[in-house]
C-alpha cells in the first residue's frame, strides 16, 4: 500500500507519520495504516463534505482540520512562522 511504503522509505513507523491532504478519503487510507491524519480545507476540493469534516476531539474522524497549510505550519513549529 502506498502509505505503508512512504513510512517504509522514512524509516518511520506509520504513527511517527502524518498524511496531510484535502480528500477525505485519502485520510482515511492513511489512517487505515495507523499514520495521522491532517485536513487541509480546500474551498475548490470535496466542496460536499469539506465543512463537515471535525478533528477528533470534535468528534470527527481526522486528527487536526486547518484551513491552509500556513495554519498547520504554525501549528507544528510554532516559533518558525
Amino acid at each position: 500500500m502506498t502509505y505503508q511504503g512512504a513510512a517504509h522509505h522514512l524509516s518511520l513507523p506509520p504513527s511517527k507519520c502524518a498524511m496531510v491532504a484535502a480528500h477525505i478519503a485519502d485520510l482515511r487510507g492513511a489512517a487505515s495504516t495507523g499514520m495521522k491524519t491532517i485536513y487541509v480545507r480546500r474551498s475548490t476540493e470535496d466542496r460536499m463534505v469539506g465543512e463537515e469534516v471535525k478533528c477528533k476531539d470534535a468528534g470527527g474522524e481526522v486528527d487536526i482540520v486547518v484551513d491552509s497549510l500556513l495554519e498547520l505550519s504554525s501549528m507544528l513549529a510554532p516559533g518558525l512562522s
